[in-house]
């Protein structure tokens, strides 16, 4: 080999030495003012605080400062109360990590100069300011990164003690408003939801409601009890609408985003209050649009791609029968028609519906025909099953003779549910709910069908005599 090769080999061999060396010590964190070497035997509690200790902070970062306080049992920016912030992130992450950080190791006891490591007046290190229920506040220092990049310097305010946290204790506290907002705009769970509806133009095509029974009615503009696979599918859709960009955290001029006489404006009222969210008649682009929420004048954007059910009518949210409520919430149904009252009396068992017992007028109704059935249940599900027409008419008043008066007395609100239908003319009966006309017509030949009310009532009252 020639001579300059060898020597060549050898500074080669002795560079990557060198590296290695000084990469091993910067990794253990190396003291660069040579004070002491670093201990990277000793883990030290920073922070050990009790969670609900702490009544505020303050994080300084590269993004500005953010001084957090408790509002309404739930943590805002003190100078900007009005923005949402997303809770979540706020008592898991930022809380969570703020009140149990470790250092890695001691870099130090006495720093010659804290500059080096981030510190001091000329440097834009990160601050960490926590107060605690009992007046206390505790204080730390976060910073540069270390040669490794996998650990930062911390120390306490004027501290020459230097210590390396996990690069990730930094990260969780680096953040800027617009990653910490709570960009859900129904931030509520689904079973959390009592009540619904639906304004188009300022005209209101749907208000909907939650029963006891967990069903749903529609109250107005018409009375009938809402598909629940429908309302579901527009839950789905509500709760997973985000905010895409905020335009303004405080418009003055509402009028420019088309939200002054907004296009639609959907309220759900949950089990805490309410979240009334407002679309403007101006888009962004696409299917992006102008939306707000209540009071608040923070203008955001939004994709109503998936809203398809804002433009159907209230016919398409709403179940296909005249009145249909579970049979364990009902305790007596009284039929007055063709000139005799039938009094059902229902004993449910709630779980086994073969335990269920019946009785018409008094008498017991519970055995089977010979085909097995009972025809008492059978009577009452051709009650349940009568169906309304598709055409709405909220502006008739029905005025004439009631021909059918089927009365639910139930164990759950409304307690009582009277349905009289009134003769239209020869094919159709308007159909009344607790004296207010629902907005429907039934065809009256449903009654007669095989299996149908009068069928069954018929073999019924055969069965018990």
């Amino acid at each position: 080999m020639k001579p300059y090769k060898s020597v060549i080999i050898v500074v080669l061999v002795l560079a990557i030495l060198t590296t290695a060396y000084i990469l091993i010590k910067d990794k253990k964190g190396t003291n660069n003012n040579n004070n002491s070497t670093t201990d990277t035997g000793q883990i030290t509690k920073l922070t050990d605080l009790n969670i609900d200790s702490i009544s505020e902070f303050t994080i300084k970062n590269t993004y500005g400062t953010f001084n957090f306080v408790e509002s309404d049992e739930k943590w805002v920016i003190s100078d900007k109360k009005e923005i949402a912030l997303n809770q979540s992130i706020i008592v898991n992450n930022i809380i969570g990590q703020m009140a149990a950080i470790s250092s890695t190791a001691i870099v130090t006891d006495n720093a010659g100069d804290v500059a080096t490591y981030g510190f001091g007046p000329k440097n834009n290190q990160m601050t960490l300011k926590i107060k605690l229920s009992d007046g206390s506040v505790k204080e730390l220092e976060i910073g540069k990164r270390n040669f490794s990049k996998e650990s930062n310097y911390a120390r306490y305010p004027g501290s020459t003690k230097i210590f390396l946290v996990d690069s990730f204790v930094y990260d969780t506290f680096e953040f800027s408003l617009e990653a910490i907002r709570d960009t859900l705009i129904f931030n509520i769970d689904i079973g959390d939801i009592a009540a619904y509806s639906l304004t188009k133009k300022g005209v209101l095509v749907y208000n909907i409601s939650k029963l006891e029974s967990g069903g749903w009615v529609i109250d107005r503009p018409v009375v009938a009890n809402a598909d629940t696979k429908v309302l579901s599918t527009i839950f789905e859709t509500l709760t997973g609408l985000s905010k895409i960009n905020i335009i303004e955290n405080n418009a003055k001029n509402l009028s420019k985003y088309g939200l002054d006489k907004p296009s639609y404006k959907i309220e759900i009222t949950h089990k805490t209050g309410k979240i009334v969210l407002i679309l403007g008649d101006m888009k962004v682009s696409g299917s992006e649009i102008y939306a707000k929420l209540g009071d608040s004048n923070e203008i955001f954007t939004m994709d109503i791609s998936g809203l398809n059910f804002i433009d159907k009518p209230v016919n398409e949210v709403m179940d296909i029968y005249v009145y249909q409520v579970p049979i364990g919430t009902v305790s007596n149904v009284r039929v007055s028609m063709d000139g005799h009252v039938t009094n059902l009396g229902i004993v449910s068992d709630g779980n086994n519906f073969d335990k269920d017992t019946f009785t018409v007028n008094g008498k017991d109704a519970s055995k089977s025909d010979s085909d097995g059935r009972q025809l008492a249940r059978l009577y009452y599900q051709a009650l349940i099953d009568l169906r309304r027409m598709e055409a709405i008419n909220t502006t008739a008043k029905p005025s004439g003779k009631v021909e059918v008066t089927i009365t639910y007395t139930l164990e759950i609100s409304p307690y009582t549910m009277k349905i009289e239908l009134i003769s239209k003319d020869s094919k159709y009966f308007y159909i009344m709910k607790n004296g207010k006309f629902s907005g429907f017509t039934m065809k009256k030949n449903q009654l007669n069908s095989t299996e149908g009310v009068r069928d069954i009532y018929t073999k019924l009252m055969k069965m018990i005599k």
